[in-house]
């Protein structure tokens, strides 16, 4: 005899997939990540000419909130990068700049995540607003900063950039060539990071 109920249980593990799909892409997935590539890029001028120096030693990592590859909150995060990483391609510049940041006693420069200020989604990048503790030279000051956030695959890649005052953090500006070649006080540090996600948080 003809079961005309037999077609729907036919589609009940199709409908049951889909449903499960929905669901886990719907959930909010906490995951951590770590820094797999960084670059970070301080920038200024002198009386003389435009500078910039360059790190590519950061560390660190991240505790994020994702649904739907999209990063929908930031638990965690803080990069530490050596003070002593930051090349500019001129050896006297260098000395003068890991003097000036006293590398000898305070041989890390680190940032912590206090608080997101907003977070806007774009069709292929989340846009950030964030504020956070910057240590530099054994001072700590508070930053604020905009950032743009996209994610690959297990990758989240950041990019941003913020200026402040060497003498906020109560550091001298660099003096050289007896005198002749003043360093201004403002900087620009720029970054560009690559977090590799974790599959399971840690």
């Amino acid at each position: 005899m003809f079961n005309k109920r037999a077609p729907y249980y036919l589609f009940m593990p199709v409908i049951f997939v889909i449903l499960a799909f929905f669901y886990f892409n719907i959930q909010e997935q906490e995951r951590v990540s770590v820094i797999e590539v960084a670059f970070i890029t301080v920038k200024g001028s002198s009386n003389v000419n435009k500078w910039e120096m360059i790190s590519n030693q950061a560390s660190g990592s991240a505790n994020m909130v994702f649904q739907n590859e999209k990063i929908r909150k930031i638990n965690l995060l803080e990069v530490i990068l050596p003070s002593e990483s930051f090349k500019s391609g001129n050896r006297e510049m260098d000395a003068n700049a890991y003097e000036a940041l006293n590398y000898t006693e305070y041989p890390y420069i680190t940032f912590r995540l206090s608080e997101v200020l907003s977070l806007t989604h774009q069709a292929d990048s989340t846009l950030l607003s964030v504020s956070g503790i910057l240590n530099v030279a054994g001072q700590s000051r508070t930053i604020q900063f905009d950032a743009i956030g996209r994610t690959k695959k297990s990758r989240l890649f950041f990019q941003g950039s913020t200026s402040f005052n060497m003498t906020d953090f109560n550091i001298t500006p660099p003096i050289a060539m007896n005198g002749t070649y003043v360093t201004d006080d403002q900087v620009t540090v720029t970054f560009d990071v690559t977090y590799k996600v974790l599959t399971e948080p840690i």
